[in-house]
Parts: C-alpha cells; structure tokens; sequence
C-alpha cells in the first residue's frame, strides 16, 4: 500500500483516544477499524485560563508554549501600564498574534492534546477583569505579595471552590 505498514494507529479527537487498524488508504483518504475507544488523557480534566500582560522578547513565546504543555484552556494577553511592547490601537500585533498561534498549535501537536487552547488579545487590564467578571473564580497573583503565598491561599480555598471534572455534579 501508500503507506507501506499497515498496523494498528492511535489518534486522538474530541477528548477521546482511538485504537484504529487501517485496512485501506490512498494518498488522499484512509480507512479504519475501530478496534477501541477510550477518554483521552491528554486533555486537562479542568478548565484553567491564565492572563498574562504581554512580554518582550522571546519570554512570551515561552509562555504560550508552556501554558498548552500545562493544560491551559485559555490564555489571554493584556496591554499593561508597564507593558513595554505596546500594540498599535488600530492593529493590535496581528502579526505577533500570527506567530504565538502557530507556536499553539505546534506545541498542541507536540502535547498530544486534542482541545486547541484559547488564545486571545484584551485591551487592557481593565477590560480583561469585565471580560473574565462571570468566572467562577478569579485569582490575581502579584510578585510584591508579602504574607499570603499561593499554597495558603489554595488550602484555605480548596473545600469551597474543589474543581470538578466536567459534567459531574458537585457532591
């Protein structure tokens, strides 16, 4: 055949893992056995979005690679006071939107997730707290935070806001 092996394959689409052998196939088409079914574990059980004031350099890149390598469902960048890449108001860096998308989508293949995480340019930090204003919960971490650290506050947090897998009732 095309492809030269003809074997089993294992794909991954809409959170689920396949186990397929291909019993024919062309350059352009393929057919498949479904030999199993199975939930995907490549895929975050929970829903994390992560804002983040945009960067400089090739630190934002690096962002946006590990937040797909982590699991996160959205990421949304923002222009800050301090923000020293600043966007032009009537186009807001299409090209570098361009780039960190296609580092999403190679660092998606790469994770062997099947979701495509969220990635989206805010206006500013205030339009990102109306924008994000329905979440259930909303976490702001700031680097000059003196007594409360992240663990603390998570155990103090876990039993009111435990996560719950997707569709499964609250117990």
């Amino acid at each position: 055949g095309v492809f030269g092996v003809w074997g089993c394959v294992g794909c991954v689409w809409c959170g689920w893992e396949y186990q397929v052998r291909i019993t024919e196939g062309t350059p352009r088409a393929l057919r498949v056995q479904l030999l199993g079914k199975q939930p995907s574990f490549s895929n975050p059980q929970y829903s994390l979005a992560l804002a983040v004031a945009l960067l400089k350099g090739p630190k934002m890149e690096w962002i946006v690679q590990k937040a797909v390598e982590l699991g996160v469902s959205a990421l949304w960048l923002y222009v800050s006071q301090r923000t020293i890449p600043r966007p032009a108001k009537e186009s807001p860096n299409r090209g570098k939107m361009n780039r960190y998308r296609r580092i999403l989508t190679e660092a998606t293949r790469q994770s062997g997730r099947s979701d495509t995480m969220k990635l989206e340019m805010v206006a500013s930090f205030e339009a990102l707290l109306e924008q994000t204003k329905t979440l259930p919960l909303r976490v702001l971490c700031w680097e000059q935070e003196q007594t409360l650290t992240i663990r603390s506050w998570l155990d103090s947090v876990k039993d009111r806001h435990s996560p719950q897998p997707p569709n499964t009732p609250n117990t």
